[in-house]
């Protein structure tokens, strides 16, 4: 039997803010992680060294092989981050054949920065590529985490005062804190002022997940809270639309699709 095993990479499929891209990414080039060097010189040394100091701007170039109007959408707005995930098979190969085949994921979040309209000629189809600069790299092989970069990473700020609980996370310009988080006869509580018009929202946890109701005016509108981690919400196929997503690991909240 032969000792040699080899790796094929050959095929993914491309999700956009979790929906289904099957067929339409022609190419995927994820982002180049380069290291940034600084140069250390003193007295004393016989040269000099060089050490870590950071990385450069990470970049995913996406090729569509037509236009679609959802995916530029997407693009067209330079405010708003977007999600990407690359799925794909990472298969092992030796003297038998095939012998093991493991998913590779690749999670990405940042915003575009180019989207052409595309080059028109005569009986050929158009190609669209797109930038996107990236704030949020992870790769996961076969469940393993290879690499993790989060440019923007920055803990939720907790403080205790007179016993209750702030958490203060800054989502799209908009501060979110919540207070007083509590364990009631009914099940946990809490109450969320959204800066800054300092809408109140109670939560209350049911037996179908964490609900809230919002006041609009005399009409109350019941939404539904899920809690789960970045990759877990990645790897949704569809986002409920009367759903809110608290990110336990990152300071991210998102809003249906």
């Amino acid at each position: 039997m032969s000792k040699i095993e080899i790796n094929k990479l050959t095929n993914a499929n491309v999700y956009m803010n979790g929906v289904n891209l099957l067929g339409r990414a022609e190419e995927v080039q994820l982002p180049q992680i380069k290291h940034k060097m600084a140069e250390h010189k003193a007295l004393g040394m016989v040269g000099s060294a060089e050490f870590f100091a950071g990385i450069d701007k990470l970049e995913c170039k996406i090729k569509w092989n037509a236009l679609y109007p959802n995916v530029m959408r997407m693009c067209a707005n330079p405010f708003l981050a977007t999600m990407i995930q690359v799925r794909a098979n990472l298969e092992t190969y030796n003297g038998t054949g095939r012998i093991k085949e493991v998913p590779a994921t690749a999670f990405l979040i940042g915003t575009f920065k180019e989207f052409p309209l595309g080059n028109i000629k005569p009986h050929e189809n158009a190609e669209y590529e797109t930038t996107m600069s990236v704030t949020y790299a992870k790769l996961i092989v076969d469940g393993l985490d290879v690499f993790e970069i989060d440019v923007l990473e920055k803990e939720p700020i907790s403080e205790i005062i007179d016993g209750k609980v702030y958490n203060h996370v800054k989502v799209d310009k908009v501060s979110l804190s919540v207070v007083e988080l509590k364990e009631t006869s009914y099940g946990l509580s809490a109450n969320l002022n959204i800066s800054p018009d300092k809408t109140g929202v109670n939560l209350v946890k049911a037996d179908n997940g964490l609900q809230a109701k919002i006041p609009f005016g005399k009409t109350g509108k019941f939404i539904k809270f899920e809690r789960m981690s970045l990759n877990a919400y990645m790897a949704l196929t569809y986002k409920e639309d009367d759903t809110i997503y608290f990110i336990t690991d990152k300071p991210y909240i998102f809003v249906g699709e």
